[in-house]
């Protein structure tokens, strides 16, 4: 029997609470909204390993949001972890984060789409980017309001 991938979950529901704080509800289904889920829930897993509650608080927040300011380094990061993961994620855990990686490696998923007003055909967009902007926007909107 597997296990129920617990981290992961709290991780998605730090993520969902993060995006939704924010900007109130949104379209789960848009290409915005899936990535900055994916990028906040891979951070939280990573960044609180010990950490199963997804109760946002100020100081875990803003340790969130130190590994999402430069793109480059939370892109090694991210993958370094993915690759050395913890003791503490499960094999589970870490098939629902390597399924978040995916996404937001997957540039096919967006090429030549017309997304903020670029031509159909323009170099693909990267889902992370996307992601991480957005990510950053949600824990800054958390922090200003907790502060």
């Amino acid at each position: 029997m597997s296990d129920v991938p617990i981290a992961w979950f709290t991780a998605e529901v730090a993520a969902e609470n993060l995006i939704t704080g924010a900007s109130g509800t949104t379209a789960s289904a848009t290409l915005e909204h899936r990535s900055t889920h994916d990028v906040l829930s891979l951070t939280w897993l990573f960044a609180h390993p010990e950490r199963l509650s997804a109760d946002l608080s100020l100081t875990s927040v803003r340790r969130t949001g130190r590994y999402l300011q430069v793109e480059r380094l939370w892109w090694i990061w991210c993958k370094t972890e993915l690759s050395q993961a913890p003791a503490t994620i499960s094999r589970e855990d870490l098939a629902f984060a390597l399924g978040a990686w995916s996404r937001l490696t997957d540039t096919d998923a967006i090429r030549g789409a017309n997304l903020y007003g670029l031509a159909a055909g323009s170099k693909p967009l990267r889902t992370r980017l996307i992601g991480l902007h957005r990510a950053r926007q949600a824990v800054d909107a958390f922090c200003r309001r907790h502060a």
